[in-house]
């Protein structure tokens, strides 16, 4: 969402800073553009149920 203009870089970093256990301060690190491969063909994450 933040590559497409959606949200802001600032406001990616701080939800990711919440995520970790640590919880270090948004401004502190750098989010990676790098790709990690293709999620596993039965992974359901980030997909809703059609009502």
């Amino acid at each position: 969402m933040a590559q497409r203009g959606q949200i802001g870089w600032d406001v990616l970093q701080a939800l990711i800073s919440l995520n970790r256990i640590d919880k270090p301060d948004f401004r502190s690190f750098k989010v990676s553009l790098d790709k990690r491969g293709t999620p596993p063909p039965d992974n359901s994450y980030g997909k809703t149920a059609k009502s």
